[in-house]
């Protein structure tokens, strides 16, 4: 391939990485989140599913959905869509 487009796409990726950083942080701040939940708030900015957070920070299920349910409760959205869009 062309190796300017792929160092465009990896420039575009890395944006968009830090941009989910950002607004998981400021959301973190906004809504009184633990570490723990602003941990995966990133996953789930990032559209990660719960057994993908599981795996990457070697949680249970009922740990990870526990998590889940209370930043849904803190910011007031009832799925992982809202919570995108809430952050945008």
């Amino acid at each position: 391939g062309n190796p300017e487009r792929a160092d465009e796409a990896r420039s575009s990726r890395e944006s968009c990485a830090i941009e989910i950083v950002d607004r998981a942080r400021m959301m973190a701040e906004r809504y009184a989140l633990t570490k723990r939940e602003h941990e995966i708030l990133v996953f789930l900015l990032e559209g990660r599913s719960h057994p993908y957070i599981r795996d990457a920070l070697y949680l249970s299920r009922s740990t990870v959905d526990t998590h889940v349910r209370h930043i849904y409760r803190k910011t007031n959205v009832n799925s992982k869509q809202e919570l995108i869009d809430l952050s945008k």
